[in-house]
This record gives C-alpha cells, structure tokens and sequence, in this order.
C-alpha cells in the first residue's frame, strides 16, 4: 500500500469522525468530607479562544451533568441534571476558577471516577479526569494487638 493511499485513509477517517477526540492526561484527586460539599475542577481553558459547545460530567458511562451553550454564550447556557444519579444535588460553576462541579451533601456512594467532557465548535474533544474520595466524619481507631 502507498503512503498516499494510506494518508488519504487517515483523512477519511477524521471527515467521518468530525474531529478526533483528544484525551488530556490530566486527573485531580479530590476530597470532600461526607455531608459537605464536593468542588470537582473542570480546566474550560483546554483551547484558548475556542468556544466551548457542550460540557458533559459523566460517571461511570453515565451522563450526569452538561452545560449546553451550543447557540450561546456558555454563561447563557442550559444546564441539566441526572436526577436518578445525584438527586438534584449537583450544579455546575463556571465564575469560579476553576470551574467546577458541586455536588452538595457528599454521600459514600459519591466516592469515584468522574470525568469532564469538552465540546468545542472546531477543534477536538478533551476529557479531563477526577477522583472524589469521601471521607468519613468518623474514622475508626485502630489498636495493635
């Protein structure tokens, strides 16, 4: 196979696909203590200058969160929220640096790998990454033996 062949595959395949989807390695650890709240970092500024589109929180191949500035500002944007996954304890906020996804009144089943998606009109998606660890308001003590 030539090398022309196969670059003009490749470019097929990125007009098929829109854009290629670009996985930042980026992950945040993040600690909230049960019954407060969760502040859950999300970087907007992945490619400067470009407007944002869509910004998806997802969790365990779950949508739970999105921010959809698709025809508008992304201040302007409709926000929504899974019900079934955070019980309408979760916003979004974008005025804080960084913006951030809040969920309030932290519960142990909160615990664990979410991840923030970010549609851009032309350039390619970026994901970020970020570990919640909830902490329980009482650990138990342990004695040697």
């Amino acid at each position: 196979m030539s090398l022309s062949k196969i670059i003009s595959l490749d470019y097929d395949n990125i007009l098929q696909s829109e854009w290629p989807s670009l996985y930042v390695d980026s992950s945040d650890q993040v600690q909230a203590l049960l019954g407060n709240i969760a502040e859950l970092p999300c970087d907007l500024n992945a490619h400067i200058g470009e407007k944002i589109r869509l910004v998806l929180w997802s969790r365990n191949d779950t949508v739970i969160y999105s921010l959809d500035a698709r025809d508008k500002a992304l201040e302007e944007g409709q926000h929504w929220s899974n019900e079934q996954a955070l019980g309408g304890r979760a916003y979004f906020r974008i005025a804080t640096d960084p913006p951030s996804l809040v969920i309030e009144n932290v519960k142990e089943s909160d615990a664990g790998l979410y991840k923030c998606r970010l549609d851009f009109k032309n350039s390619p998606t970026v994901y970020h990454s970020v570990n919640l660890t909830v902490i329980s308001k009482f650990l138990p003590i342990r004695f040697p033996i």
